[in-house]
């Protein structure tokens, strides 16, 4: 039987279960979070829809479970939404395939036949679109493993530090037990252990104590780190088993594993249940909370409440009207995409922290920076150069309470670590910038500060002084040619261009946090150096091009070049063309100066061939291939360096219904149709919730292009009405009057009925509740009638 959420994608894969009306606003959005959405992955350099999985898990959750196609392999692609495959269902950590996973195990059922004997490595045939793929659950059908009475089903739902799984055997069938047929029905669990690691399990299970498995390490865990996790196996018949099941143990090959055999005619193994609980902290620790969490909890107790848990992320915003001219179907398909891109944005940072049970359920963390076991949070497994433009504000929206409590975990970051990485995970890592400075002073500029009075009012709190101090120790340890000349100069090599651009983005957040804080001589030196990019403005050619350290733009450059050696992070000229986010009116003063103008580059960019050169990548990358095949001209939508140049152009007006915001409102609304209600969901990777967040704001018609600037620029809304509760005594609500599908223009918007003077509102106002209409049109005001020249769409 299909899920209501399979049921939903549906429409998008060509099934038939889109016939049912849609009565806004709906009673359980969480079930419109479609996890197969983003899955169908190629891998490498191939096209992504999303690179991401399916995963089961809690909000931020500790522990994720995912359906894993490719039989305990320690690759990072291990899910693909076209495979019919199932080698078990993953315990993982993964944040995405290009990082890789760490502290992962398998779980698979099957039966001993002549076809599927052995240990581990084994795999099943499933169909994907008879299986449920929720936040909450996942449920396939075992073909292989069936009789004439039915088959086999394998189910998982998620606790934070753990899970359930569910396995069913159908009755045993008389005639196959008659001849050679081997029917012993077999649960195992496998761990892929590395360098030759030591690795015991205590116990068997058998008095209903768990089986313990300790002193794992796996890929990606420094510092000595390993996983230890308790499972329990339960059989007896009836809906609850509460049957204690001893288990086996051994080693096959490269894997560890445990299992329990049962002979076909055992009706009390016939319906079966797995309680896990894990830890990087201890055994004790992961008895503990498999004490705590799972341990004589039923499958669908812990399924209802997993549940729940997505339903107050998803009821956060409540759409009450799509707008006229909407089939069900398309309805449908909206919901799909919104709700299914918050739960992308509601999974990372991961709250790599556990419970001290002891202690009050007090929060501790092993940290993978100095291998101690220490007190407070620890957030992990996000890119801040991908989450900094979008994901954490829209956390500081509909959870800044959650939000606070991720900054603290970073601060332990920077406290154990000694600077924060602009990729952290247990294994380190990096991308171009130090954007984790913007999001720190976002928070600084946004949430209340701790020991203030907004603090006591709202119950939770940052520590401002501290994260503005993490802030400046990278604002004052970058590149030493960067304060010399102001920019970083050709010869230092690399992306000089794109790390340029970011640096003087993360000078202007810091400045804005050290002025709040009061810091004024400290804000005028970085507001100086944020304004430096025109120093990377070459006059002649009207990019943003590599400068000599003798103050020369370089001669031999290409506009069409992407990567390393051009410049240019995961893009080209193009793309970093306009990317001064946190001043439009500043970065069109000086186009103006150049004979150039904002508004005809970006839409020039719109509307032009998407072509590209290899540049320093010496081959064709899934960016570069992505950005022809999907998107609009040289708009490289796909990937992060260019999800602010639509806002740019809004930004370089005055009105809403100004030329230039009109533009870009054409071309927002336009790229909704980049987006699928399906497991080709997204244009490109989704990268820990940024590209879902970029679509809901893109949504909702407004968007952080300057995080820490606490406000939102306006561009046009999808919807005809949405409540989002932001935790005020009324909620912050977007209304589209005249709204229709083609009625991509703004004639004008309101704040609580007074219009708005330019193109921005505030987050402050906005936290505090109130209502941004926005009338829509068909046609463009009289100020931006002729700016639609022919488009090439680039498909």
């Amino acid at each position: 039987m299909l899920s209501k959420v399979l049921s939903v994608a549906a429409c998008g894969l060509g099934l038939s279960a889109c016939s049912a009306a849609v009565s806004l606003p709906v009673s359980n959005p969480e079930e419109y979070m479609y996890t197969l959405g983003g899955t169908r992955n190629l891998g490498g350099q191939e096209n992504s829809a999303g690179n991401v999985m399916p995963d089961v898990q809690m909000p931020w959750g500790f522990a994720t479970w995912s359906p894993d196609n490719q039989a305990d392999s320690g690759g990072g692609w291990f899910f693909y939404s076209e495979s019919t495959h199932l080698a078990g269902i993953r315990c993982t950590h993964q944040p995405s395939p290009w990082i890789g996973d760490y502290a992962f195990f398998n779980v698979m059922m099957h039966v001993v036949n002549p076809q599927h004997d052995g240990k581990t490595g084994q795999y099943a045939n499933y169909d994907p679109r008879q299986s449920t793929f929720s936040p909450y659950h996942f449920n396939a059908t075992l073909s292989p493993y069936g009789t004439a009475s039915g088959i086999s089903t394998i189910e998982v739902t998620s606790t934070t530090h753990g899970g359930l799984m569910r396995f069913k055997f159908p009755p045993p069938d008389a005639a196959l037990l008659a001849g050679s047929y081997n029917a012993t029905r077999r649960v195992y669990i496998s761990v892929r252990t590395t360098g030759g690691n030591a690795v015991s399990l205590a116990g068997d299970g058998s008095s209903g104590s768990p089986l313990l498995f300790t002193g794992i390490s796996t890929d990606n865990l420094p510092q000595n780190g390993k996983l230890y996790f308790a499972a329990s196996l339960f059989g007896g018949g009836g809906a609850t088993p509460t049957q204690p099941i001893s288990m086996g143990q051994g080693q096959d090959g490269d894997n560890l594993w445990a299992w329990a055999d049962f002979d076909p005619t055992d009706v009390n193994a016939e319906n079966l249940v797995l309680r896990v609980a894990t830890s990087l902290i201890s055994p004790a620790q992961a008895l503990a909370a498999h004490a705590n969490e799972v341990a004589g909890v039923d499958f669908d107790t812990a399924m209802a409440s997993n549940k729940a848990a997505w339903n107050s992320i998803a009821t956060k915003m409540v759409i009450n009207d799509v707008g006229a001219g909407r089939t069900d179907e398309e309805t449908s398909d909206m919901l799909t995409i919104f709700y299914s891109s918050l739960y992308r944005a509601s999974k990372f940072p991961r709250s790599l922290w556990e419970v001290d049970y002891s202690n009050g359920n007090a929060p501790i963390h092993w940290s993978p920076y100095t291998g101690k076991i220490l007190p407070g949070p620890l957030s992990s497994d996000v890119g801040f150069w991908d989450a900094f433009r979008t994901t954490f504000s829209l956390l500081s929206l509909v959870q800044p309470a959650h939000l606070a409590e991720e900054m603290e975990g970073f601060l332990n970051t920077w406290r154990e670590n000694g600077f924060v990485p602009q990729w952290p995970h247990p294994n380190g890592g990096g991308m171009a910038g130090t954007m984790s400075d913007v999001t720190f002073s976002e928070a600084v500029m946004k949430l209340p500060h701790c020991g203030s009075a907004r603090a006591d009012a709202a119950g939770y709190c940052v520590n401002a002084s501290a994260l503005y101090d993490a802030s400046l120790e990278n604002a004052l340890t970058r590149q030493l040619d960067y304060y010399i000349y102001g920019y970083i100069p050709y010869e230092a090599g690399g992306t000089m261009v794109s790390d340029t651009l970011l640096n003087y983005h993360a000078d202007w957040a810091v400045a804005q946090a050290a002025e709040a804080l009061g810091y004024t001589s400290v804000a005028a030196t970085l507001l100086a150096r944020a304004n430096n990019y025109t120093l990377l403005l070459d006059p002649s050619r009207g990019f943003m091009v590599p400068r000599l350290r003798n103050g020369s733009f370089i001669s031999d450059w290409d506009e069409f070049a992407w990567g390393p050696g051009p410049g240019y992070t995961e893009a080209g000229p193009w793309q970093y063309r306009v990317e001064v986010p946190y001043n439009p009116q500043g970065l069109q003063s000086a186009f103006t100066k150049i004979g150039l103008d904002g508004c005809a580059i970006v839409q020039q960019a719109n509307t032009m061939l998407p072509t590209f050169h290899a540049g320093g990548y010496g081959g064709v990358i899934h960016e570069q291939a992505e950005m022809a095949a999907n998107c609009f001209g040289q708009w490289e939508l796909n990937n992060q360096p260019v999800w602010a140049m639509e806002h740019m152009q809004v930004g370089f007006d005055t009105s809403v219904s100004g030329k230039c915001a009109q533009q870009a409102q054409y071309w927002l609304r336009k790229s909704a149709t980049l987006f699928k209600a399906e497991s080709q969901m997204y244009p490109g990777d989704e990268d820990n919730g940024s590209m879902g967040a970029w679509y809901i704001f893109n949504a909702l018609g407004i968007y952080p292009i300057s995080p820490a600037s606490a406000t939102f620029i306006l561009g046009s809304p999808l919807f005809g009405s949405v409540d989002i509760d932001v935790g005020a005594s009324k909620p912050f609500s977007i209304r589209a009057v005249n709204q229709a599908p083609n009625n991509v223009y703004i004639t004008g918007a309101t704040w609580n009925n007074v219009a708005i003077n330019g193109v921005y509102v505030n987050y402050a106002d906005i936290m505090q509740g109130g209502v941004l209409e926005f009338t829509m049109s068909a046609t463009p005001t009289a100020e931006g009638a002729d700016h639609m020249p022919p488009i090439y769409e680039g498909r």
